[in-house]
């Protein structure tokens, strides 16, 4: 009869390796959180920017009509949200269709507060542009020494 001895030293070994796959992955290493809605499965390419003063959210949505957009922050979380649709006429017919269509939702924890008050937003040739400063008490101060 084979007998197989257990040995817990192999046992915790393997869970330690596999541990280490999950919190090496990059999604735990990047400095922002992202989050898609759930009904989202694909989205407009986004571009999160540090600056020393501000924030920067860039998103490519070329074609889009400015007044589809929408834009909110709460809790240190931005969430930015658009549609758009193929256009429909008798005798159109696609034949390839790469660019993003439909609706989308986009939200981002910020590591830090922002000034909430003084978020801004601009869309310039296909880039929908979110500016959101820092706020004072999030900012590096050099303290001076007396004495």
């Amino acid at each position: 009869m084979l007998q197989t001895v257990w040995n817990p030293s192999t046992a915790l070994s393997s869970l330690q390796s596999t541990l280490n796959t999950f919190f090496n992955d990059p999604i735990f290493t990047r400095p922002f959180r992202l989050t898609e809605d759930i009904y989202t499965t694909s989205g407009p390419r986004v571009d999160l920017i540090e600056h020393p003063e501000e924030y920067l959210v860039k998103l490519d949505v070329p074609g889009f009509d400015s007044q589809k957009f929408n834009i909110s922050y709460h809790d240190n979380t931005l969430t930015v949200s658009g549609e758009r649709h193929l256009e429909e006429r008798e005798g159109l017919r696609y034949h390839r269709v790469e660019g993003f269509y439909g609706q989308f939702t986009r939200s981002f924890v910020l590591p830090i507060e922002v000034d909430a008050d003084k978020i801004t937003a601009s869309y310039n040739d296909g880039v929908l542009t979110v500016r959101l400063p820092k706020a004072e008490s999030s900012k590096p101060k050099k303290i001076k020494i007396k004495g």
